[in-house]
């Protein structure tokens, strides 16, 4: 329901790109996750993300991203959560609101932007949001890298990571 005049800014301002929201805590943690939307318009997904790492080494020095997981050379299951957090500046945002044409997310090399769940902050303007995406098959084993690019008040910005897959169970 559209209540208050924030509200019907952000309803008025091209959130409807977003299906469902969710509040995200992005000072790195998740606090109340309920429902998300895909990119590409499909029916909500349920999420409920693991915690996000704090933000340490060359990543803190990006002022926009929160936290990202897998983290810097961890081993995962074949079936990792990737999810990037994201402090929003206004290079982040259209009219108040996050625009995920202005970030891209790439697993070994592909993009899988719009195969990842948007997931954003119910304020205005949005101070946070997060893409997460959810492997459609097990990864093999070994090596993986990501890449996430985005716009920024200092120009375009690259984070770079790898995560290793190994036989172990997922959560």
């Amino acid at each position: 329901m559209l209540g208050s005049a924030g509200d019907r800014r952000m309803a008025n301002s091209g959130s409807a790109r977003f299906v469902g929201w969710v509040l995200l805590v992005a000072t790195t943690a998740f606090v109340g996750i309920r429902a998300s939307s895909r990119i590409d318009g499909n029916t909500p997904v349920p999420s409920v993300p693991r915690p996000v790492p704090q933000a340490q080494g060359p990543i803190s020095q990006l002022q926009e991203l929160a936290g990202v997981s897998p983290a810097q050379g961890s081993t995962v299951c074949p079936r990792p959560k990737v999810m990037i957090v994201l402090r929003l500046s206004d290079a982040l945002r259209t009219r108040g609101t996050f625009d995920p044409a202005r970030v891209r997310l790439l697993l070994d090399g592909t993009d899988v932007t719009r195969k990842s769940v948007i997931l954003g902050t119910q304020d205005y303007p949005q101070r946070s949001a997060s893409l997460m995406y959810a492997p459609e098959k097990p990864l093999i084993r070994g090596l993986h890298r990501g890449l996430f690019r985005f716009a920024s008040t200092r120009g375009p910005q690259t984070y770079a990571w790898s995560f290793t897959v190994a036989p172990i169970p997922c959560q």
